[in-house]
């Protein structure tokens, strides 16, 4: 691990939110039994966990299902903008199975 690098749960499938301005951003994943892990909810019944939850600073914000235990089906990444004064961009990184996708976009 890089020094000073965050520590963040990570397995076969992984979604991970930052942003660039000190705003409260939320990410939810919703699995593929439609159960949504959010801050309200930070581990579901499909073993989904969120370890890494910011509401002052730039993230990371982090969901996770360890390798192994990962529902098959469709999963959907939402970011909602929480709280702040100012708009930012949100950068969300998913790995899955070897897959990786980032998309990025401003708030």
């Amino acid at each position: 691990m890089t020094k000073g690098a965050l520590s963040t749960g990570s397995g076969d499938v992984q979604v991970t939110l930052t942003w660039d301005e000190e705003v409260d951003l939320a990410l939810w994943v919703i699995d593929p039994e439609k159960e949504k892990i959010w801050y309200a909810n930070r581990e579901s019944s499909s073993g989904g966990q969120l370890d890494r939850y910011d509401i002052d600073g730039f993230g990371p914000e982090n969901i996770f299902w360890p390798s192994g235990e990962v529902p098959k089906g469709s999963y959907t990444v939402e970011v909602e903008y929480f709280s702040g004064d100012r708009s930012t961009i949100s950068t969300v990184l998913i790995q899955a199975f070897g897959y990786v996708k980032n998309t990025e976009g401003r708030i």
